[in-house]
């Protein structure tokens, strides 16, 4: 009977069956720890042989096959593992992780020598081809991150330099926003990365209780802003533009405060009316001269611009929210309806299924963002002509727009879900994830994306460069001992 491939001796009787050709032999070392505490894994490969010698034969059997019937590689490997392995331990304990791969010729050596050694007191001897392999799993992986990261970074430049390629032509063409409707959605997405990354971070104003809080959103600095008196707690915050450039209009639950940006001193505007709700949204009638004030309970309210007189109010059917300036017109979201305000009364010009969320305006459209899901594009000259439109299918809370240098995205807030950036088309461009669903509010802060959560406890912001997760949260509530009621 002849030797199992695996097999170097096998006792038969008194006789001896003996291989004395080379057989390979494998080795893995695990865990072996270096000097900077990472495990190293070293696999160790050779051929060894049982030397022809008679002295070597009789040494080979009184150690090895002495009380045994066979010896196996597998014994022969058992007999080397704890001595190379301390050989090991002494080598590594010196180097860190990062070189030991570097020492693979050096380790091969030390344990092919010291293979030998032992070796030689058991009749084996151990030769060429030998192969050592050394690897450090935290490293490797740590290699392979830093080289999906490089990989991305490599692919941004590629998208960011097409990208600059595609905002140069459109700068010099003056017509961004133009451009961004006919490139694919892969080309926008790319644009509104570029866009959002030259823009500066802009402050954001939060309205909580009676007091107005500057926070800057790229280092989450907190600044009171002085709120006038008389206005009551506030409801709402908006930037407005005016004659005079942009304002901040404040809507409490008795009036109504304009803090401008030239050191003047605030207007204010009161109502006599009484509810314990407020105004959720203002804005300027420039033809009439007229301020007007959205209130879920009263409609429209209403002062002279210039001498703050109360003027009579605007009766409307069903709670008024995002009223906004179009050129010299006024529109609110009035349950399903838009409304037009026309001096003293208020008409329907649109209507459809679903209430409106939020009324939205570019430099070409108005935009009403149903909370069925239905983003409906209407003409600004006249609403009641339906332009375009898409789906979420998805139950909508709030959107925002997200501007800048002419491209128009839409920041749409659901139920469920992140916030996505889409395109005027309907075209997913980016996803902003949170553990947070149902925000209450959205606003654009140039690079960033401000929200505010559910129960209006939290300020969430997001970094539009890095969208996997919110670059912090701020609990208004705890900070500040009031709920966020609106933000800008």
């Amino acid at each position: 009977m002849s030797l199992a491939p695996h097999e170097i001796a096998r006792r038969n009787g008194a006789d001896h069956m003996l291989r004395h050709e080379a057989v390979p032999l494998a080795i893995e070392f695990r865990p072996i720890i270096s000097r900077d505490g990472h495990e190293v894994i070293v696999s160790f490969e050779s051929a060894m042989r049982l030397v022809d010698r008679a002295a070597d034969v009789e040494l080979f059997k009184e150690q090895m096959l002495a009380g045994h019937d066979s010896v196996t590689v597998d014994r022969v490997r058992q007999r080397l593992m704890p001595l190379l392995e301390g050989t090991l331990r002494e080598f590594a304990a010196q180097h860190e992780a990062g070189s030991c791969g570097g020492f693979s010729a050096t380790i091969e050596q030390l344990l092919l020598h010291r293979a030998n050694e032992i070796g030689f007191g058991c009749g084996l001897e151990f030769i060429p081809p030998t192969r050592v392999a050394v690897h450090c799993p935290a490293i490797e992986a740590r290699r392979v991150v830093e080289q999906v990261e490089r990989h991305r970074h490599e692919q941004l430049d590629r998208q960011l330099d097409r990208a600059a390629s595609i905002l140069q032509r459109a700068r010099q063409a003056g017509a961004v926003g133009v451009m961004g409707d006919a490139l694919r959605a892969d080309e926008q997405a790319t644009l509104l990365q570029m866009l959002l990354r030259e823009s500066a971070a802009v402050p954001v104003l939060v309205a909580a209780g009676s007091s107005l809080i500057r926070v800057e959103p790229h280092t989450a600095h907190t600044e009171p802003v002085n709120v006038p008196p008389g206005i009551g707690p506030l409801r709402s915050v908006q930037a407005l533009l005016s004659t005079s450039g942009t304002i901040t209009a404040l809507g409490g639950r008795s009036g109504v405060a304009i803090l401008t940006h030239d050191d003047l001193p605030p207007r204010v505007y009161t109502t006599d009316a009484q509810s314990d709700r407020g105004i959720n949204s203002i804005a300027i009638d420039q033809r009439a001269g007229t301020l007007v004030a959205a209130h879920t309970e009263l409609g429209l309210l209403r002062w002279d611009l210039t001498t703050a007189e109360s003027l009579p109010t605007i009766a409307v059917l069903a709670p008024v929210r995002s009223l906004i300036a179009v050129g010299d017109r006024l529109y609110a979201a009035a349950g399903n309806n838009i409304i037009a305000v026309e001096d003293t009364s208020a008409r329907i010009v649109h209507t459809g299924e679903g209430q409106i969320v939020s009324l939205l305006c570019t430099a070409d459209s108005l935009w009403a963002i149903r909370q069925t899901g239905a983003v409906e594009r209407l003409a600004r000259s006249d609403p009641s002509q339906r332009l375009a439109g898409f789906d979420r299918s998805t139950q909508l809370q709030t959107a925002a727009m997200v501007q800048s240098e002419g491209l128009s995205v839409l920041a749409l807030a659901g139920e469920f879900g992140p916030v996505e950036l889409v395109s005027t088309a309907g075209t997913p461009l980016l996803e902003l994830h949170s553990p947070f669903h149902g925000l209450r509010r959205l606003a654009h802060a140039g690079r960033f994306v401000i929200g505010v959560s559910a129960d209006r406890q939290q300020l969430i912001t997001w970094d539009t460069q890095h969208p996997a997760a919110p670059v912090r949260t701020s609990n208004i509530l705890a900070r500040f001992g009031n709920r966020i009621a609106d933000i800008c």
